[in-house]
């Protein structure tokens, strides 16, 4: 891996996110009509993050009206780190369109769907979760979320059932312990021999596993027709 290289430094925090300029944080005025509000926690976690990472994103600053627009969090957690902040500054025509891009950016990231499988294959990439933004209670929370889905996941067969099982179906079941009987009743029924289910959450069944015949469910008056069928044709040699 080649040296990571940074674009300056805010206090001893290098930053490597592009910005217009590193300004004390005590000239950022925050925006007063901010509707987004940044409990304590949060804010404590945020600046870890920072001291750790560094600094990845600037906080965006209007030149129209001299407040911040988005990164008010950021602004907080250097606050409490008591360090200069990288600003991107940019420029709006008006105050409206400042605050549709104040509020786009605390909506539009609330209307994303967190996938929790993908959430877990990543923490089982990293070591410090906690500066990811999960804490340990959370991560172990969305694991065992996960393990539930697994669980309650259906493994599909290797061909669908030909007719549905219903709770007010009256219905027998029949076994068979032994491969020419089976065979006989696949022949019989003209059942599709397929492989059989697997009971592995990927639902791979391994080659050395491999067996014949997976149970159907067939209409009964169908299968009794065809047993009269088979019935009538023994008779008519007899």
């Amino acid at each position: 891996m080649g040296e990571i290289k940074c674009r300056g430094y805010a206090s001893s925090i290098p930053v490597y996110c592009a910005h217009d300029a590193i300004v004390p944080v005590e000239e950022l005025v925050p925006n007063p009509k901010n509707p987004n509000r940044h409990p304590g926690d949060q804010i404590e976690l945020l600046s870890k993050v920072i001291a750790a990472q560094g600094w990845r994103q600037p906080v965006k600053v209007s030149t129209r009206s001299g407040m911040i627009v988005s990164g008010h969090g950021r602004y907080e957690a250097a606050r409490l780190l008591e360090c200069p902040v990288p600003v991107d500054f940019q420029d709006y025509p008006g105050e409206a369109e400042e605050l549709q891009d104040l509020l786009a950016d605390n909506r539009i990231a609330e209307l994303a769907e967190m996938d929790q499988q993908a959430l877990a294959d990543i923490f089982s990439e990293i070591e410090t979760v906690e500066l990811s933004g999960y804490d340990s209670g959370a991560v172990d929370d969305i694991l065992a979320a996960v393990a539930v889905d697994l669980d309650e996941e259906e493994i599909p067969g290797a061909v669908p059932f030909s007719e549905v099982l219903r709770e007010e179906h009256n219905y027998i079941v029949l076994y068979f312990d032994n491969e020419v009987d089976w065979l006989q009743a696949e022949s019989l029924f003209e059942l599709q021999t397929v492989k059989s289910l697997s009971t592995r959450l990927d639902g791979k069944v391994p080659e050395n596993m491999e067996r014949r015949g997976v149970g159907r469910v067939i209409n009964g008056a169908e299968a009794l027709e065809v047993l009269r069928c088979a019935y009538q044709c023994e008779l008519s040699e007899l």
